[in-house]
């Protein structure tokens, strides 16, 4: 393939926002961070207090380590970085700037070969790993992104990054800064691209194989939990075989990260499918019903992963752990 020789010399900083409320850095994000350092000087941004061991493990790996607590989402993070590199008048120095964060395993190929790609294709003033497209808006997906020179130290993109605040949720932030960032600098005469674009195949649901078989990058957190394992990510359990057929990543990271997030923020309900009498889909049906509605929200139905049955509830949920267990109980035991 050909590149731009410039490509090897361009500098590059990257704010790395992460999250976990046990303050814990897992190895998928060292993993992560140690490829990022290969092509650009990281600044790390944890909304969370991290006790001096964590800090430790990124210290070596960072430019820059901040861990405080923001409540502003990935995009505080981004702020904190970005303000950072501004007040240490060092933004400048670099011809592009990257925001990634821990939402995502991977990478599942070089950093080097995705910049060399993206490099060669026209309109790349910012451009994203996967542009989300559908019938009501286009927007670069914000878990990586990546901006020219002319695109970060422009007054339009400074004021955006002024205005991040908190937010009343989740959604708030995708439509006020994730779809807001594309639309504040396209109107600015900024031009986008993106590594992937699709409207059918998706990170966050079952197209998600076909993505990492055709070279996508990375596997987003979601297709495990919340919206994506329950209801569009039903064959999540071929997630080792995809990611293996077409690299070297340590996939034994994802389920560490798994055990350890999912075990006590969720309810990881093992029931080993060979030795129950039940169905899955009653199985499935039964779980819907025992659940509360006001505890209920977004999360759902659940999947199986291998032979494991997992489901995601809200923390409140976990009051309810000991009657559903209880109840299971007459339900569930092992074959003869």
């Amino acid at each position: 393939t050909c590149f731009n020789r410039d490509i090897l010399l361009m500098k590059r900083l990257a704010v790395f926002a992460a999250h976990d409320p046990d303050g814990i850095i897992d190895d998928y994000i060292l993993y992560y961070l140690t490829e990022l350092a290969k092509v650009a000087d990281v600044v790390f941004v944890c909304d969370h207090v991290l006790v001096e061991a964590e800090l430790n493990k990124v210290k070596t790996l960072c430019k820059y380590v901040i861990a405080k607590r923001h409540l502003e989402y990935d995009f505080g993070s981004y702020k904190l970085g970005y303000f950072w590199a501004k007040n240490n008048d060092i933004l400048q120095d670099y011809d592009e700037l990257i925001f990634c964060n821990d939402s995502a395993y991977g990478p599942f190929c070089s950093f080097d070969e995705i910049f060399k790609q993206m490099e060669n294709k026209p309109n790349n003033e910012f451009w994203s790993v996967f542009n989300e497209r559908n019938k009501r808006v286009s927007y670069c997906q914000s878990y990586f992104l990546v901006f020219k020179k002319n695109v970060f130290l422009s007054e339009c993109f400074l004021n955006f990054v002024k205005s991040i605040k908190k937010e009343a949720s989740h959604t708030a932030v995708v439509r006020n800064y994730e779809q807001g960032l594309t639309k504040v600098l396209v109107e600015s005469n900024f031009n986008y691209n993106s590594y992937f674009s699709s409207n059918r195949n998706d990170p966050h649901n079952d197209k998600f194989y076909n993505l990492i078989i055709s070279g996508f990058p990375f596997l987003k957190r979601t297709c495990f939990s919340h919206f994506g394992v329950n209801s569009k990510c039903r064959n999540i359990c071929n997630y080792k075989d995809g990611i293996s057929s077409v690299s070297d990543y340590p996939v034994d990271l994802i389920e560490i990260n798994l055990k350890r997030r999912m075990g006590k923020y969720f309810a990881w309900s093992v029931f080993d499918k060979s030795k129950t009498i039940i169905n899955y889909k009653l199985f499935a049906k039964i779980v819907l019903l025992m659940r509360p509605k006001k505890y209920y929200g977004r999360e759902g139905r659940g999947s199986f992963v291998g032979t494991y049955w997992l489901y995601t509830v809200s923390t409140k949920y976990l009051k309810f752990k000991s009657c559903i267990t209880s109840f299971f109980k007459k339900l569930i035991s092992p074959t003869s």
